[in-house]
């Protein structure tokens, strides 16, 4: 699979990867499971790990604001309906 690390000035392949998959696969789809191992071969919580790590750096929020904004607001939101803390 994907082997390339997040740098500090630009995104790795599989980081485009990852929010190009979100944006086309955007929310809680009932296939989404499948087709996140299928595409990347890793669970959908290592996804969505790797999905948030992504969304909070800066070349992801140059590459694309407005879908990194959106992602890291659910984020959020949930964990504070959840009544966990951050």
């Amino acid at each position: 699979m994907f082997q390339e690390k997040v740098s500090n000035d630009k995104l790795s392949s599989q980081d485009i990867e990852i929010l190009e998959f979100e944006r086309r696969n955007w929310g809680a789809l009932p296939t989404k499971e499948l087709e996140v191992l299928k595409n990347f071969g890793f669970s959908l919580v290592r996804y969505y790990q790797l999905l948030h790590k992504v969304c909070i750096s800066r070349p992801a929020e140059r590459y694309d604001p407005i879908l990194t904004r959106k992602i890291i607001e659910k984020f959020f939101s949930q964990e504070l309906g959840s009544g966990e803390t951050i």
